[in-house]
């Protein structure tokens, strides 16, 4: 994924808003957050959610 300048694309603006306005963010910072790739079974799930950091 590309931006409108050619660089990364980074996590939208309503994306970030949402886990902030629900407390899941203490401030509005991406770098907060991990996110758990390529969960599609019950068992990656499961250890998606016990794992140290998760939102």
């Amino acid at each position: 994924c590309v931006d409108d300048e050619g660089g990364p694309c980074g996590m939208s603006e309503e994306t970030l808003d949402y886990f902030v306005s629900r407390g899941l963010l203490p401030r509005r910072d991406a770098a907060e957050m991990s996110w758990s790739h390529a969960v599609n079974s019950r068992k990656s799930l499961a250890e998606a959610l016990t794992g140290i950091d998760n939102i």
